[in-house]
């Protein structure tokens, strides 16, 4: 025989519904927000740039050439519009416990302020120049990522710094967006020694000053990656990307993520391609296309990460999700992701080298629904980004690997 008392139990509610963790936007620290000021209608701000001039000699009473001079222009477009839409019915509000509005509002309002971010970051391909691991040893291959580790921290910051002294880039407007695993390294490699680091990251991820350059964190870099495919996939050969697996099949089935292996190696990496880049969308089955859609959940883990077809091999590029994890089980040991083609790029260069215009900063608008007893509530905003020349000759791309990560 046992009690039964359960019925006299209280249950209780927190006042306050859970915390939720988010990435800090560096964006407002570091770009140019001059066409700002003058952008308020219209969509286009430009800005030209005109052609060297060279010295010359001149000898007295002698006539001199004279040289001609062009302009160019160049403009930024405001041109990228985003939502956040979400519905609440007057009736759950009504009820609800917490003020779920609210709630949502925030969220949108930070994951707008991300995509921004992400968006800036990814100007780091647009650098004219870069640091590789042949920067730093001369043995290695010119375009390979360099190794992160206690050893490479000092040699890609001095070749970082020396790059942006070419390039004129002035002492006191340097800057550098690097990440958690940098971060983490530089604290090993100053092992206790004083610096004037911060012992926090504070507003608009600044971190302190190293050699002379504001460091800022983000876990929103700009990532590529490489994958080589030489052979046809065997069934059931998988490539995972951000914790997504895709799964070759022979025979298509209806296994989330699977892919239909091709008549050629050439067409199963274009239907690898074109399933990546539109994972929610399904592909009937023939004989060079075949694709099962991914989960919803893993559809937004996908989010901002492009494929690439190429000769015998995939590239991926991703916007706001700084490392991105990867991994295969592929029958030919050569197929493989690119164990020096896998990086993070980490920004450094002058501040402001990055145009940014918010016509319409994230708000909210709540919009009544027709037929229905509630209302869409969308955060959106409109802004546009360029990285004029003078900016791309201000910029250093610094690729480190993530393999090992």
């Amino acid at each position: 025989m046992a009690n039964s008392l359960s019925a006299n139990f209280p249950e209780y509610w927190s006042r306050a519904m859970q915390r939720y963790l988010s990435k800090e936007a560096v964006y407002q620290a570091i770009v140019s927000t001059e066409a700002q000021a003058v952008l308020k209608n219209g969509d286009t701000f430009h800005k030209p740039y005109g052609s060297d001039v060279t010295v010359s000699d001149y000898n007295r009473g002698s006539s001199f050439t004279v040289q001609d001079i062009t302009t160019n222009d160049e403009y930024l477009t405001v041109d990228k519009q985003k939502v956040v839409p979400f519905y609440i019915d007057k009736y759950d509000e009504i009820q609800d416990n917490y003020s779920i509005r609210n709630y949502f509002i925030k969220r949108s309002a930070i994951k707008l302020a991300n995509t921004i971010d992400a968006d800036v970051l990814a100007e780091v391909a647009n650098a004219s120049y870069t640091v590789d691991y042949h920067d730093i040893d001369s043995n290695k291959t010119a375009g390979y990522a360099c190794e992160l580790s206690t050893t490479t921290i000092p040699q890609i910051f001095t070749t970082a710094h020396r790059k942006m002294s070419e390039a004129n880039v002035p002492l006191t407007e340097r800057i550098a967006v690097v990440d958690p695993h940098f971060i983490s390294t530089l604290t090993e490699y100053f092992a206790g020694k004083a610096t004037n680091l911060g012992d926090r990251v504070n507003e608009n991820g600044y971190y302190g000053d190293f050699m002379g350059v504001k460091l800022y964190t983000s876990n929103s870099l700009y990532w590529t990656g490489k994958l080589g495919l030489a052979t046809n996939p065997t069934n059931g050969d998988t490539v995972s990307i951000n914790g997504v697996t895709f799964t070759f099949k022979s025979t298509l089935g209806t296994e989330p993520g699977n892919v239909k292996i091709c008549s050629s190696v050439a067409n199963t990496i274009a239907n690898f391609v074109n399933a990546f880049n539109t994972p929610g969308t399904s592909i009937s089955e023939a004989t060079n296309a075949g694709y099962v859609p991914v989960t919803a959940a893993n559809q937004q883990k996908l989010k901002g990460i492009t494929a690439t077809a190429g000769t015998n091999c995939i590239t991926f590029a991703s916007k706001g999700w700084g490392y991105v994890p990867v991994a295969k089980t592929l029958t030919d040991a050569t197929d493989k992701w690119d164990d020096n083609l896998c990086m993070v790029h980490y920004l450094f260069g002058r501040k402001g080298a990055i145009h940014l215009v918010i016509q319409s900063r994230p708000n909210v608008s709540v919009k009544d629904v027709s037929d229905k007893l509630g209302v869409n509530i969308v955060s959106d905003t409109l802004y546009g980004i360029k990285t004029f020349t003078e900016g791309k000759n201000e910029l250093v791309d610094v690729k480190v690997n993530t393999v090992k990560w």
